[in-house]
């Protein structure tokens, strides 16, 4: 896993919502993550939030570039519980 993923993982975990929507932007912006990167992590910070139905767009969103991505779909179903 590259460097800029594990700091946005450790402001995911950390719920530092602000620092983790910055450098997922910059890395959007940067071209570094791709949009089912984008999506994907939209949709784990909003799951995390309790946003299940923002949570659910994302991930539905991220699983239209990948529909065989394992953690995407798990995180689908745990939104639909």
């Amino acid at each position: 896993m590259s460097d800029y993923l594990k700091v946005l993982n450790s402001h995911l975990a950390r719920g530092n919502a602000v620092e983790f929507h910055e450098l997922l932007n910059l890395l959007k912006n940067q071209s570094k993550i791709n949009d089912e990167i984008y999506f994907k992590y939209l949709g784990f910070f909003h799951l995390k939030k309790n946003n299940f139905d923002i949570a659910e767009k994302n991930l539905l969103k991220s699983s239209k570039f990948n529909d065989q991505s394992f953690d995407t779909h798990l995180n689908l179903g745990v939104c639909y519980i």
